[in-house]
């Protein structure tokens, strides 16, 4: 895993508001930075690499990332359980001071949009947010 998408898995996952709204996979709150894993449970949070550009000052070569934070629920016939759990990413999320990648700092963290609903099969409702992250070497 990048230095990138560890930081921001460990963001996501280790955010107690998170761990009480996810299931729980191999003994850690279901929050993935890939693919999903067939046995796992609902509700749970998949980070998605989106887009990494060049984010240069002057003297420094940054990042500029974009990452899908993908929330999925079981379609129990009401989208409450899973824009929860889009909400309280978003909260997490939106202008984070704690968000960090080990070697950079981030300049801004935000949610550029969403929560928006993704289109799925009728057993799961997913709501999709995309994060902006902007760093530079530390």
């Amino acid at each position: 895993m990048s230095v990138f998408s560890d930081g921001l898995w460990s963001e996501v996952h280790d955010d107690s508001g998170v761990q009480a709204l996810v299931a729980a996979y191999d003994g850690r709150s279901a929050v993935f930075t890939d693919d999903v894993p067939e046995d796992a449970s609902r509700p749970y949070v998949v980070l998605r690499n989106l887009s990494d550009a060049p984010f240069d000052t002057k003297g420094q070569h940054g990042r500029d990332i974009r990452r899908e934070v993908l929330c999925v629920a079981d379609n129990t016939g009401s989208t409450e359980v899973v824009e929860d759990l889009c909400e309280t990413v978003r909260a997490l999320l939106h202008d984070s001071t704690t968000l960090a990648a080990t070697g950079y700092d981030t300049v801004i963290a935000e949610i550029e949009s969403g929560p928006v609903p993704v289109p799925t099969d009728d057993s799961v409702y997913a709501f999709a947010l995309t994060l902006r992250w902007r760093l530079l070497p530390s």
